[in-house]
């Protein structure tokens, strides 16, 4: 009995992390809500007028491109994410509906 509770627990848990696997498109909105984030949180700090334009041209810039350059690796109970730019490459695991910074 004790083995049963445990297998069912264990087949509970493996079945959360595969349903709670990100997809590609929340990858995608977590960026684009990270960057936004980061824009309006680096705006006013020189001149407002070419912080608010460089800014903005940043923001869409990585909408319309980081489809391109980001790669998935799905295992299923989770998923990496890499964005490989020209200077560095970024990861990300996405498990139970969340992203983290892994490099």
């Amino acid at each position: 009995m004790k083995k049963l509770i445990t297998t069912v627990m264990f087949l509970v848990i493996f079945l959360d992390l595969f349903v709670t696997n990100p997809s590609k498109s929340e990858f995608y909105e977590y960026i684009e809500d990270s960057t936004e984030r980061k824009i309006n949180e680096t705006q006013g700090t020189g001149i407002d007028a070419i912080d608010k334009s460089i800014s903005a041209l940043a923001g869409e810039y990585s909408k319309q491109n980081i489809k391109d350059i980001t790669t998935r690796k799905d295992y299923y109970l989770l998923s990496i994410y890499t964005i490989k730019t020209s200077n560095q490459n970024y990861t990300y695991v996405g498990i139970v509906d969340h992203f983290f910074y892994v490099n």
